[in-house]
Order: structure tokens, then sequence, then C-alpha cells
């Protein structure tokens, strides 16, 4: 750690919001570019950049100080970038596009008759269980 950010440190585990506003507005964008980075499209650095803070603040006492604090919370940031990118590729996003009326995908000509069969009874099925929860839900709002 350097020698400025001692006090700054010091403030920060006594639980000055100062010094967290003054950790945020320093390194804020920064900590955006690296996630944004780390993470690629389609994902919201700006809210992953705000979880990275999250944790360094919750951590902020196993922060050892053999490092300076931009370090630190940079490492946190990349590890929860990588985290959602890999949360991402185990849960992939599946467009709702044409399985509630919307413009419908392209057949696949070389599936086969009975593979067609399931995904429309599928879809059925779902659109189905969307109407009733709509139904159920819609005497609530």
């Amino acid at each position: 750690m350097r020698d400025d950010e001692r006090p700054l440190v010091a403030r920060l585990r006594a639980g000055d919001q100062e010094a967290y506003r003054e950790i945020v507005d320093a390194y804020r964008d920064r900590i955006i570019t690296v996630v944004a980075r780390v993470a690629g499209p389609g994902a919201d650095a700006e809210d992953l950049a705000q979880d990275a803070f999250l944790k360094a603040f919750t951590a902020l006492d196993r922060f050892d100080g053999r490092s300076a604090l931009f370090t630190w919370i940079y490492r946190i940031a990349v590890n929860t970038a990588r985290d959602w990118v890999d949360y991402r590729r185990r849960r992939p996003v599946v467009p709702l596009e044409g399985t509630f009326g919307g413009p419908s995908e392209p057949v696949d000509q070389g599936a086969p008759p009975g593979e067609l069969a399931e995904r429309d009874e599928l879809r059925a099925a779902v659109r189905d269980a969307v109407e009733r929860l709509e139904k159920r839900i819609a005497p609530l709002g």
C-alpha cells in the first residue's frame, strides 16, 4: 500500500462514507473499463463494477496492504467479470422471440420430424403456462 493510501484505508475501515465516495469516484472509470474488456459485449459493465466495489468494501478487512488499493480492487473487478462470463457460459441467454407470438425462428429442415414435433409441443406448453400465469397475475395488477 502506498503511504498516501494509509489514511484513506483507515477511514474506509472506520466506515467513513465520504472515503467510500472518494474511492469510487477515483477508480470508477478505470474499473468499468477493465470489467467491460474482460466481460465483453453484452455485459453491463457498470453493474459489474458496482458489484466489484461492493465486494471490495465488504472484504476490506482482508486487504493486507501488500499492494496498492487500486490493484486490489482491480483484481476483485477482474474476478467479478470472469465469474460473470463463466456464469453466462453455463447459463446462456435464450431469446423468447418466436415463442410467444413474436417473429418465429427458422425451421431446421435437417431436424428429424419427431424433434420438430417435440419443439412445437414444448412451445405450446410454455405458451399455455404463460397465459395461465398472466390470468392469475392480472387481477393483482
